[in-house]
C-alpha cells in the first residue's frame, strides 16, 4: 500500500494548538515574565521586531513557492470562480435555488498553517493525487423537534445521548426545556482529484463497515488507489470515474442519503469536465431496481446504467464482504481489470448533513420531474395531508386507528384539508412521486423507507414522524430529522415506547400524534418560525 511520507507528517493534531499563559509549563512562563521584564523590554522589543520581519519575509516566499508550484502541477480543469487561494462554485443560472446561499469555500492551494491532511497539502505527497479541494462548509443551526410533552423530549433526547455515533451537532436548549437549537459548525469535505490510478477493492463498495465511503475513517482510503505504470501491455486508461460506492448505494434510502450528496459536493468538477464523459463507480444497477435507476438519470443528465455505472473488474459488494469480512484492507497484489482511470475522483469524506447538500440534489430532482418551484403554491394554501403507510416487516399494530384520527381531526377543522394514503407501490415513478409531494401541505407517517420521500418536499412542508424506540435505542435516530431540517421542513417527533426488539409498534396512542397534525397545521395557518438559519462563530449562542 502507498504511504504518505512519514518524515512530512509532523502534526497529528487537526489544526494549530493555542494555549493561555496559565497553561504552559512552568518553565515557559518563567521565560516570558523574565523577557516582559521592564529591565530586558527593550531588548525584548528589538527580538519581537526582527522575528515579526522573519517571519513575514518567510511567509511571502513560501506562498509565492506554492502557488507556483500550484500552477506548474494543477492539469485538471474545474469548474470554480477562482479567488486567489480560495475558489467558490458558481451560483445556479436563472433558477434562484435557496441552495446558492449554503455553497462552501473551496481551498485549492496549500498555503503556510494549512494542516498537512488538508486536500491541497496532500497533493505531491500521495502517489497519483494531481489536485486536490478543501471544503470549507458555512455553519448553521436547526431548530430542535417539536414534541408532544417533556417526556417525549426527554426520551428523544436520552436517545441522542446513548447514540455514541452521533457528534455532529452542539445542542443549545431554550429555558422552557422544549425548544432549542442543533449548531453544526466548521464541517470540511475533500474531493481528491487522482491521474492514472487503479481501484482494486478499498473501500469496499456497498457494505457497511467504520472505512466504508462516507463513514468516518474513509480518510485512511486517500493512499488506497495505486498508480498505473505505463507499459505496452497495458495502455493508459481513458475513463474518468467519480467514487460513489457507499453502504447500500442501490437502496432508495441511501441513495439518497449519501450517493445525492456526493454528486452535490462534486458536481462543479463534472461539469468543468464536461458530461457525461463521467462514469461513475458504484454497486450493479440493477441490485437497485427501477427507482434507484430513475434517482441516478435525475440527478445525472444523459444517464445509462450501462454506460455510466461501473463495477471494476468482477469486485462486487456481496463478492467483496464474503472475502473480505475481516477488518485488514484489501492487498493490492491482486488487480482486477477493468479497474484503471485516467481521472479518479474520491469525495467520499463528504459531510452527511449540510443544507447545501441536501438542498441541492433535491433542488435538481424536482426541476428535472418538470415541477416549477415558483408555480407550486405556499403550504397554507395546499389542502392534501398525506399519511405514509408503513410497509415491510416493521408493522405499526394500530396504524389504523391513528389515521381515522387524523382523518376526524381534518374535518373538524372544516379547511377543506383531505386525508390521503401514500404508498410508493402505488405510484409508477419518481418523477409521478415528485408531483405528489408537491400538492403535500403536512405528511405523517411511522419511522422506514417511505418518509425518504422528504427529499421531495417543497419547503414549509410539515413532517411528522412516529419514532419507535427502546429503552436506549431510537430506531429512527435523527436521519430523517435532520435530513428534513436542512431543507427547511419543520419537523414534529412523536415517541413510540411499546415496541419489539425488531422496533415493530405494538401501540401508539393516538392522542400525541393527533396533537402533533394539529399543532403542525395551526403554526403552518399562523405562519411558521425558520426552521433552519445560518450561524456565524463568535456570536453569542442564544436561546431565541
Amino acid at each position: 500500500m502507498a504511504r504518505i511520507d512519514e518524515r512530512w507528517d509532523p502534526v497529528q493534531d487537526y489544526g494549530q494548538q493555542l494555549y493561555h499563559l496559565e497553561e504552559l509549563p512552568a518553565t515557559w512562563k518563567g521565560r516570558l515574565r523574565a523577557c516582559c521584564s521592564p529591565r530586558r523590554a527593550a531588548a525584548c522589543g528589538c527580538t519581537a521586531l526582527l522575528a515579526l520581519l522573519l517571519i513575514t519575509f518567510s511567509f511571502h516566499s513560501v506562498t509565492r513557492t506554492t502557488h507556483k508550484v500550484h500552477e506548474e502541477q494543477q492539469p485538471f480543469a474545474i469548474n470554480v470562480e477562482q479567488t486567489s487561494s480560495v475558489t467558490a462554485i458558481p451560483a445556479s443560472r436563472g433558477h434562484n435555488a435557496s441552495s446558492d446561499a449554503w455553497r462552501p469555500l473551496i481551498l485549492t492551494r496549500c498555503l503556510p498553517g494549512d494542516h498537512n491532511r488538508s486536500a491541497p497539502c496532500l497533493v505531491g505527497h500521495v502517489p497519483g493525487l494531481v489536485y486536490g479541494e478543501e471544503l470549507l462548509y458555512p455553519d448553521f443551526r436547526i431548530r430542535l423537534p417539536s414534541f408532544y410533552d417533556h417526556e417525549h423530549r426527554a426520551t428523544w433526547m436520552r436517545c441522542l445521548q446513548y447514540n455514541r455515533k452521533w457528534r455532529r451537532g452542539k445542542i443549545v436548549m431554550g429555558t422552557d426545556q422544549l425548544e432549542g437549537w442543533i449548531y453544526y459548525l466548521g464541517q470540511r469535505g475533500q474531493n481528491l482529484v487522482y491521474e492514472h490510478v487503479s481501484y482494486v477493492g478499498t473501500p469496499v463498495i456497498g457494505v457497511w463497515r467504520d472505512d466504508a465511503c462516507m463513514s468516518w475513517r474513509s480518510h485512511e482510503h486517500v493512499t488506497a488507489f495505486p498508480h498505473t505504470p505505463r507499459s505496452d501491455d497495458r495502455p493508459p486508461s481513458e475513463v474518468d470515474a467519480i467514487f460513489v460506492g457507499s453502504p447500500d448505494n442501490n437502496s432508495f434510502q441511501h441513495f439518497l442519503d449519501r450517493v445525492a450528496l456526493m454528486l452535490a459536493q462534486t458536481a462543479h468538477l463534472a461539469q468543468g469536465r464536461g458530461e457525461p464523459d463521467w462514469k461513475y463507480v458504484a454497486s450493479r444497477a440493477e441490485r437497485g431496481g427501477s427507482p434507484v435507476r430513475e434517482l441516478w438519470s435525475l440527478l445525472v443528465p444523459g444517464f445509462g446504467a450501462d454506460t455510466h455505472l461501473l463495477q471494476p473488474g468482477t469486485w462486487g459488494a456481496k463478492e467483496l464482504y464474503e472475502e473480505f469480512m475481516g477488518d485488514q484492507p484489501l492487498g493490492y497484489e491482486r488487480p482486477k481489470p477493468g479497474a484503471d482511470f485516467r481521472y479518479f475522483v474520491y469525495p467520499c469524506q463528504t459531510p452527511l448533513i449540510h443544507p447545501y447538500l441536501h438542498q441541492l440534489p433535491s433542488e435538481i430532482m424536482i426541476r428535472a420531474a418538470g415541477v416549477d418551484p415558483a408555480a407550486v403554491k405556499p403550504p397554507r394554501e395546499r389542502k392534501v395531508v398525506a399519511f405514509f403507510v408503513r410497509e415491510g416487516s416493521r408493522r405499526w399494530h394500530n396504524e389504523a386507528q391513528c389515521v381515522a384520527a387524523v382523518r376526524s381531526l381534518l374535518r373538524r377543522r372544516r379547511r377543506g384539508e383531505v386525508l390521503e394514503a401514500f404508498r410508493a407501490e402505488n405510484v409508477t415513478s419518481i418523477a409521478a412521486v415528485i408531483r405528489h409531494m408537491a400538492r403535500y401541505k403536512l405528511v405523517v407517517g411511522a419511522h422506514g423507507g417511505a418518509m425518504a420521500n422528504i427529499a421531495f418536499l417543497q419547503p414549509g412542508t410539515a413532517v411528522v414522524e412516529i419514532c419507535p424506540v427502546r429503552r436506549y435505542t431510537n430506531r429512527a435516530g435523527v436521519m430523517y430529522y435532520e435530513a428534513a431540517a436542512v431543507r427547511n421542513l419543520p419537523y414534529w417527533a412523536v415517541m413510540a415506547t411499546n415496541t419489539t426488539a425488531d422496533f415493530e409498534i405494538l401501540h401508539q396512542p393516538c392522542t400525541p400524534v393527533k396533537w402533533a397534525v394539529r399543532d403542525a397545521l395551526e403554526r403552518q395557518d399562523a405562519g411558521l418560525a425558520p426552521v433552519l438559519e445560518p450561524f456565524s462563530q463568535g456570536v453569542t449562542f442564544n436561546r431565541r
